[in-house]
């Protein structure tokens, strides 16, 4: 198995070129030891800027976080206020309005005594009444207020 030609194909092509012509295998294994040791360098710098970076994201995700926890406590604070205005208003308008309707409601029994007065009133017999006062101005010119102050005291309502 020795003489088995290996690849090598997790190297860089620069060093298999390099050591491919390297009789002695332990400038090979230096060779080899050193690119591993260059890598894991490279690798744990990749690796502390990655986590640096991760640091840096989560502070930007904190940061927002804290921003969105304000945002949102500010508008729930105004929604608040607001909410205290609006109960404030509507109390007030209850209040306004309650007091409209205990003064409306006397005016309004008022209406309602008028409108019985208006209703009881026999519009039937004033019409022939004034139709009966017409007649009379226009037959009789001198007795005219005789004749209506006679009407006047012995026409009544028939109940």
């Amino acid at each position: 198995m020795e003489d088995e030609v290996k690849d090598l194909v997790w190297l860089p092509k620069s060093l298999c070129q390099l050591i491919s012509n390297v009789q002695d295998e332990a400038v090979v294994r230096e060779s080899i030891m050193k690119y591993v040791e260059e890598t894991k360098a490279y690798l744990k710098d990749d690796i502390k800027i990655f986590e640096d970076e991760i640091l840096s994201y989560r502070a930007s995700m904190d940061k927002i976080k804290i921003a969105l926890r304000e945002a949102k406590e500010e508008q729930l604070n105004a929604l608040y206020t607001l909410w205290d205005k609006f109960e404030n208003d509507i109390n007030k308008i209850k209040d306004f309005v309650k007091t409209a309707k205990d003064e409306l409601n006397p005016l309004q029994q008022e209406l309602e005594n008028l409108k019985k007065l208006m209703d009881s009133i026999d519009n039937w017999g004033i019409k022939n009444f004034l139709e009966l006062i017409k007649s009379i101005n226009s037959n009789y010119y001198g007795e005219t207020k005789t004749i209506i102050d006679f009407l006047l005291l012995n026409y009544k309502k028939k109940d």
